[in-house]
């Protein structure tokens, strides 16, 4: 009876590590701030070592890496070029400010403002009719062009 606890034990730590690995290599920063998505990632890391599958620190900085956003490409690429490679706290304090930055940087752009008090586009068309005279009839008679 103890072996089998035990052995359903084992067997449920290995599903469980499984699932929380396949979760950090899936893990995205999305709309979450970056303290937010590095506090998941070390989370999910600690849960890990305690079921006995520890995530080396240069491991998770690559897993955090590979969740950025499009927005964080700049800074992703010259952490990947850092030597030595960073540790996970130098990542967290990186990528912390360049969100700073990016944050800092779209607070500056102001849209300009469109001072149109037209609710909408206005043509103006105005029909333009010529008169000629008779000049061999100086009277009042008068002929419009154009078939009016």
């Amino acid at each position: 009876m103890e072996k089998a606890i035990v052995d359903l034990f084992h067997e449920n730590k290995e599903n469980k590590a499984m699932e929380l690995d396949d979760e950090l290599h899936n893990i995205v920063v999305g709309d979450s701030t970056v303290m937010d998505y590095c506090n998941k990632i070390k989370s999910i890391s600690d849960l890990l070592t305690n079921i006995g599958s520890p995530v080396n620190e240069r491991n998770l900085v690559i897993n955090a890496l590979n969740g950025l956003s499009p927005k964080f490409a700049h800074i992703a690429t010259i952490i990947r070029h850092k030597k030595p490679f960073p540790t996970w706290l130098e990542l967290r304090s990186m990528l912390t400010l360049e969100e700073q930055s990016i944050i800092k940087e779209q607070n500056h752009i102001v849209p300009t403002p469109h001072h149109d008090t037209s609710p909408s586009p206005t043509i103006l068309n105005i029909e333009h009719k010529t008169r000629t005279f008779n000049t061999t009839n100086r009277g009042s008679t008068s002929r419009r062009q154009g078939g009016g």
